[in-house]
């Protein structure tokens, strides 16, 4: 038991990471002498050497052992937290973050495949509904810890204190997880595709850039051509990379295995979280601004408006994966889909004359709805793939999360305030698009049920 709430801090404390340097940005920016617009590439960089080398490490974990990986990103994540804040420039401290990056990759890549793994078949899905809690108190505590470590401290002591934590759960880690966990890898494979996470990676970085540009300079779309044919050379040659054809039986596995690109349940899974994820932090993005701007609001009433999201989160998660390990995680799911579709469509009619405590109901039914579509998504897309492959799998799962995370902000941000009720109106579409997809394939698979049967 205590295996899988250490294992589940990890995702507590990766999200405490992202958000809480959000508060001291300008901190940041005071110490090295850069402006703003500077130092919030140390929030870019950090997202996207995660989402870069996701995969890789989750293939990692399956041929040399999860716990070993998991367990080494901790120390990982906790020396590059002591150079974060050592740091006698902007250059390293850029450098510090990437591998502070790297190690929350290794414990992120595993963390879903060891909870699975470690909790019994019956309370599988309460175990995964505890993580996404874990996630939800992470992105909480990041900028209340951030704010109170600028009030009380030095910016470079919020990179002291993740270190230690980072210690303590590498202690608690080796101390708990079984080490019998490792004798399950699948072995060393030929080779890891390095050359294709080289270029997935310049895929992921040209896309940020592309949505960088286009939130910044709509005005000028010659300002986007550089980037943007970047990205489709560089998503091309990728896509040429990773062909079958390229890798005979025997000869290697690509960076990204075509396997499990074909495998439609986890593609679903997987579109679906990203779906999932750009709805919730582009309403992330957008509510605060609205609240403060069109409604005068005060930050700190602001803030605690917006802290309805995630709390809900926290109590439903749970409560969703006892219901998926009691009902199973289909029904959970639909019911999640279609709730967060519905919050979405009535948040889209949102204006200067709704009452305030209408929208904290609405966050409140958002968060509800988020706890209860991302407990059964990952049972029934882990569910989907052989459990020699569950870490690489787990990998992917994070990797879609993240780049769910990065466009939602990306789309809120562009579409800001005057274009919010199109914005909701986009992301209700594409959830309810999700439910209807889900619905088709849940019946198929009841129609191949019942012809086995008839067989």
């Amino acid at each position: 038991m205590l295996a899988r709430y250490v294992v589940s801090a990890g995702a507590f404390l990766s999200n405490v990471s992202a958000s809480m340097l959000n508060v001291v940005l300008i901190d940041v920016g005071i110490t090295y002498g850069i402006g703003i617009s500077t130092t919030q590439w140390s929030v870019t960089l950090y997202l996207l050497v995660i989402a870069s080398i996701l995969p890789l490490m989750g293939k990692l974990g399956d041929m040399k052992g999860r716990r070993v990986i998991h367990n080494s990103g901790f120390i990982l994540f906790a020396a590059g937290s002591c150079c974060c804040a050592w740091a006698p420039s902007f250059n390293l401290f850029l450098l510090a973050r990437i591998i502070q990056a790297a190690g929350a990759a290794m414990y992120q890549a595993m963390n879903m495949a060891l909870v699975v793994k470690l909790a019994p078949p019956e309370n599988r899905g309460r175990a995964i509904g505890i993580v996404s809690s874990f996630v939800a108190a992470g992105t909480i505590a990041g900028p209340s810890l951030g704010g109170i470590v600028v009030q009380w401290f030095h910016w470079k002591a919020a990179f002291w204190f993740l270190s230690g934590i980072a210690f303590v759960l590498w202690l608690l880690a080796q101390w708990t997880i079984p080490k019998q966990l490792d004798e399950t890898r699948t072995g060393p494979a030929e080779h890891l595709d390095l050359i294709g996470a080289g270029l997935f990676a310049v895929v992921l970085g040209s896309l940020a850039f592309t949505l960088n540009d286009a939130s910044g300079a709509l005005d000028s779309s010659l300002l986007l051509i550089v980037p943007l044919l970047i990205l489709i050379a560089s998503l091309l040659i990728f896509a040429k990379w990773i062909h079958p054809r390229r890798w005979p039986p025997g000869g290697g596995e690509p960076f990204l295995p075509t396997d499990l690109l074909s495998n439609r349940p986890f593609i679903l899974g997987c579109i679906a979280s990203v779906v999932s994820y750009l709805s919730v932090f582009s309403t992330q993005v957008v509510m605060p601004s609205y609240l403060r701007t069109e409604l005068g609001l005060a930050p700190a009433v602001a803030g605690l408006i917006m802290i309805s999201h995630p709390a809900a989160l926290i109590v439903i998660a749970p409560i969703a994966g006892e219901c998926v390990d009691r009902f199973g995680a289909s029904r959970v799911l639909m019911a999640g889909m279609a709730l967060m579709g519905s919050v979405l469509m009535m948040l889209g009619f949102l204006n200067v004359h709704t009452p305030i405590w209408l929208i904290v109901i609405w966050l409140l039914l958002l968060g509800s709805s988020t706890g209860l579509f991302t407990s059964p998504n990952n049972s029934m897309t882990l569910a989907s793939v052989d459990e020699a492959r569950s870490g690489l799998a787990a990998s992917m799962m994070a990797l879609s999360r993240n780049i769910g995370m990065m466009l939602g902000a990306v789309i809120g941000g562009t579409l800001g305030i005057l274009l919010q009720n199109l914005m909701f109106a986009i992301t209700s579409g594409l959830m309810f698009a999700m439910l209807i997809l889900h619905l088709l394939m849940s019946r198929r698979r009841e129609k191949a049920k019942l012809r086995y049967r008839l067989k």
